[in-house]
């Protein structure tokens, strides 16, 4: 937690509102001391890869351990992330990389929700509706922080491996994989409508419904190319 967040925040351009969601929660973060296990860390963003065929599929897991990993959540949403069918392919494909790992633990994170801008709060700035939101995680913390042990200073959810069945993850993606090559080969492939709300709604949905790209609302950004394959997880 000693890095420069704020740094890192200017760079996402986030508005005032997001900005201050965020600088909330890693102050809370600070301050609830959460224990962050340092023992068996083999790193962060830690690459693993399944090879398929002639394909690799790749992920990056948050953080890995010896024999477990992991994965960071921050959701309006945060009951998503809690059941495992909405789970399988992002853990399963982790799971398929590391026969060490013999489970996982997804840290989830509620995203405030707390609004500004009406009522009493017409008048508050970003700086006094930071410290509201702040105030409000350290009084129910584990509404934030999902699975919070007071005693431990730890949260998050852990599911096992043997909860997972890696066989058909696996002839998913050799399955997935043929329908990619048929669409590439037929130019034609089918487009998945029931993703555009879920878990949330697609930030360029409004791209899709009406087929214009609005410079005031989209920025175009550089992103650097990750040779290995396909990424993996979400």
């Amino acid at each position: 937690m000693g890095n420069d967040y704020l740094a890192e925040i200017r760079s996402l351009q986030l508005s005032p509102e997001q900005s201050a969601k965020i600088g909330a929660l890693i102050e809370a973060y600070r301050d609830l001391e959460i224990e962050r296990k340092m023992d068996g860390l083999l790193g962060c963003q830690f690459k693993v890869s399944v090879p398929i065929g002639t394909t690799n599929i790749v992920g990056y897991v948050d953080r890995a351990y010896e024999d477990f990993f992991v994965e960071t959540k921050c959701s309006s949403n945060p009951a998503f992330y809690t059941q495992k069918e909405n789970l399988i392919y992002q853990l399963g494909t982790y799971f398929l990389g590391n026969e060490s790992w013999e489970s996982a633990v997804v840290e989830i994170t509620r995203l405030p929700g707390l609004r500004t801008g009406e009522g009493k709060y017409a008048d508050e700035d970003p700086g006094e509706y930071q410290r509201r939101i702040y105030s409000d995680i350290l009084s129910r913390p584990s509404h934030y922080f999902v699975g919070w042990d007071r005693k431990s200073r730890t949260f998050g959810v852990r599911f096992w491996r043997s909860e997972f069945d890696l066989d058909e993850v696996f002839s998913t993606y050799v399955h997935v994989l043929r329908e990619i090559e048929e669409s590439v080969k037929h130019g034609s492939w089918w487009k998945n409508n029931l993703a555009c709300h879920v878990p949330t709604p697609c930030p360029f949905l409004p791209i899709k419904r009406t087929g214009v790209v609005s410079e005031e609302l989209y920025l175009r950004r550089n992103k650097p190319h990750v040779d290995g394959g396909m990424k993996g997880g979400e």
